[in-house]
């Protein structure tokens, strides 16, 4: 014998698809005019957020292939300048234009006195035609007897004037 036993006038409840309006009438169960344009406008501002977002994403990308690429001109600068200082041979600072991947850059190298006996060049690198500031600085060390050129005045061991 069962625990519990339902009566018999009791009637087993039934999912009634429709809502009933505050007039009394039967609706079917779908959305209002104001319910959809409220889910319109929060689609429409997450997809806003996300254009957004990978706007921004791209734009430091594009950012960081630059810096790379202005990080690449630097070092091979800073390694031609210490080749030839091992090898004995002037050294010009002049400005050099390159063109590495599809941009265009500016290496302006220049040379001060350190230390005796050492000499620190500074390769800054800029982004051609916008040349405000560098996007990429290197500095290195070589030793001071090497003979530099900067701008026709010549440089040896960091002393200006003075010529072999």
């Amino acid at each position: 014998m069962p625990l519990y036993l339902p009566p018999n006038n009791v009637q087993p409840k039934t999912v009634c698809p429709h809502r009933h309006s505050i007039t009394g009438r039967a609706e079917l169960g779908a959305f209002t005019l104001i319910e959809v344009l409220i889910a319109l406008v929060i689609i429409a501002l997450v997809g806003m957020m996300l254009a957004q977002t990978s706007s921004q994403s791209v734009d430091q990308t594009d950012y960081l292939k630059r810096k790379l690429m202005a990080a690449w001109v630097a070092e091979n600068r800073m390694t031609e300048l210490r080749l030839l200082s091992l090898q004995g041979q002037e050294i010009r600072f002049t400005d050099s234009d390159v063109e590495q991947g599809q941009w265009r850059f500016r290496a302006v190298s220049t040379l001060e006195n350190q230390a005796a006996g050492v000499l620190r060049i500074k390769v800054q690198v800029f982004q051609l035609p916008q040349a405000d500031s560098p996007l990429f600085t290197l500095t290195g060390y070589i030793p001071a007897n090497i003979r530099a050129v900067s701008d026709g005045d010549d440089v040896i061991g960091g002393n200006r004037g003075r010529t072999p």
